[in-house]
């Protein structure tokens, strides 16, 4: 089944660089981790510092929900800003 794990980041504008470098190294790192197949990197398109991360997952219907990857990335980022972190399945 799939499923997208999002990660919404509302920061400052100065914390930019570093949400980006995240990002990066999270995906120099995508080969090594199961199931994970895509990730992404959203900027608002008008309001300056607010980003959204998405993890597209495919795994058993068993193993639905936050994965440790996201909840990692949420608590580096949480040093940076606001976090909302959620799970989306596809339904279709």
């Amino acid at each position: 089944m799939r499923f997208i794990e999002t990660i919404q980041l509302r920061t400052s504008c100065t914390k930019y660089d570093q949400a980006e470098w995240i990002l990066r190294e999270l995906q120099k790192n995508k080969e090594k981790t199961d199931s994970l197949v895509d990730i992404g990197f959203l900027r608002h398109a008008e309001i300056p510092g607010e980003f959204t991360i998405y993890l597209v997952w495919e795994k058993d219907r068993n193993d639905l929900g936050s994965s440790r990857q996201g909840l990692c990335l949420c608590g580096l980022l949480n040093d940076i800003g606001l976090i909302s972190h959620s799970v989306w399945i596809d339904i279709i």
